[in-house]
């Protein structure tokens, strides 16, 4: 089977059309958790003609998502339009990789930028995509990981970095995702 040739369901939840069924369980996700977002809200084109539409807008947090299925499948040209994108002023960048119980979070923020990786990188003399990629996870990404939880007075979720915390104060929002079933669409 060649899964590069497999397409993404679309699925419809809450009013919104979206891509894939793994977007709409982060949406029923975000709702169970009482976060505010809006879908696909608005496309932006960086220098060099490079078109992004991040797949989620966090309001609260001022936030834009981008929801891809694993870590281990992230190209460098999906990394690399994200990075992009954070390093513009006043963007970060929330990339979430896998489904809502088995995530890995990362915010980016233009800091330590795929760019950098060139100088950190020491495997080969060329730099290639490839090898860019690698230590970008190697060394950047560690750096970046986040989870939700709440607030040390329970009144609010909160955007914790490189934290231990337990995620079981939004356990119901993970089951709430991981239990949805949706029906096919054509």
């Amino acid at each position: 089977m060649d899964f590069a040739k497999i397409k993404a369901i679309e699925t419809e939840y809450n009013g919104y059309r979206f891509r894939s069924r793994l977007e709409a369980r982060w949406a029923i996700f975000f709702d169970s958790a009482k976060i505010c977002y809006e879908y696909e809200l608005e496309g932006y084109e960086m220098d060099g003609g490079i078109r992004y539409l991040p797949d989620f807008y966090l309001t609260g947090y001022k936030l834009h998502v981008e929801i891809k299925p694993d870590l281990e499948t992230l190209t460098f040209k999906e990394l690399e339009k994200i990075d992009r994108f954070a390093m513009c002023p006043d963007n970060k960048v929330l990339l979430i990789c896998g489904t809502p119980t088995n995530q890995k979070m990362y915010v980016l923020d233009g800091s330590f930028c795929v760019g950098e990786c060139a100088y950190e990188y020491d495997g080969e003399e060329v730099w290639t995509e490839h090898g860019l990629l690698e230590a970008y996870k190697r060394n950047a990404l560690p750096e970046k990981e986040v989870r939700f939880a709440k607030t040390l007075d329970g009144r609010q979720l909160t955007i914790v970095y490189q934290s231990s915390w337990e995620l079981q104060d939004i356990s119901y929002a993970l089951l709430e995702a991981k239990k949805a079933r949706f029906e096919f669409q054509r």
